[in-house]
């Protein structure tokens, strides 16, 4: 936040620095009950005074907001989920703001003063081979024009929800785009670039997509129609699930990315 540093380590605590190095405080939550031992926790995020830490595993999955400056807690409301690593995402709206999370079953909103929960949009899991057990990766993304917010399902549905969880834009990536689920449940957190949403998946379709490859999509933010394809990789050796960014390099605005052959690209948005 420009004067410390607040890191998650799952069962071994939450902990906030200064920036010379020197413990302020540290929270221990409880103890994690990862499936099949992937690793414990999901980044936090901060929003005025307070620290919010989603923590869905195996036990009582709960969301938490905590006082950045002492680490009290404020509040703290349980879930209903499994394991999941999606960082929470805070946006403004309705005259408050709001913790919106994704994970296996639902995308929900919660009110960041009370951890009241706003709305919520449940899903089924289908034409996928991800495990139970990896479910829950892709984090939301808010657009900061118009406040929606856009998240990417497990089973390939792409959505774009108004700050009242009303559904705006949907779209099956498996059914009409040929979306392959990823090894492992590693599903991409799409980004928004001025009018555009952008997201990356494996797939094969039809056509110059016969071809299996990890490949990049912009979308219209407002309408969701396709606008291009980027293919730049070479055959694929795993997936991934690295998040792109977009960066003005010698006067060019490019996509940078690392693809599942092992490299990285840069593409022109």
């Amino acid at each position: 936040d420009g004067e410390h540093v607040y890191a998650t380590f799952g069962s071994q605590g939450l902990y906030c620095y200064d920036l010379a190095g020197s413990l302020k405080w540290k929270s221990d939550l409880g103890d994690m009950r990862i499936k099949l031992g992937f690793g414990e926790g999901s980044s936090p995020a901060i929003y005025g005074d307070q620290i919010v830490v989603n923590w869905d595993h195996e036990g009582q999955s709960f969301l938490v907001a905590l006082d950045k400056k002492t680490g009290k807690v404020n509040w703290k409301v349980d879930r209903d989920e499994m394991t999941s690593w999606a960082t929470p995402l805070i946006v403004e709206g309705n005259g408050s703001g709001q913790v919106i999370t994704s994970a296996t079953r639902s995308v929900r909103s919660y009110d960041l003063k009370t951890g009241k929960m706003i709305w919520e949009h449940s899903f089924n899991v289908f034409h996928t081979d991800i495990p139970r057990a990896r479910a829950g990766w892709a984090s939301p993304v808010v657009d900061a024009e118009t406040g929606n917010v856009y998240a990417h399902g497990i089973q390939g549905m792409f959505f774009c929800f108004d700050r009242d969880g009303e559904i705006l834009l949907s779209r099956s990536l498996t059914e009409t785009l040929g979306r392959i689920s990823g090894y492992g449940g590693r599903t991409h957190t799409p980004i928004i670039d001025e009018d555009q949403v952008i997201i990356s998946f494996m797939n094969s379709g039809f056509g110059a997509q016969g071809r299996g490859a990890h490949r990049f999509l912009s979308m219209n933010k407002h309408t969701g129609e396709l606008q291009w394809w980027s293919s730049p990789a070479g055959p694929p050796q795993d997936t991934t699930y690295a998040v792109p960014v977009v960066a003005v390099v010698n006067g060019e605005r490019l996509l940078i990315a690392a693809a599942g052959d092992g490299a990285v690209y840069a593409m022109r948005v």
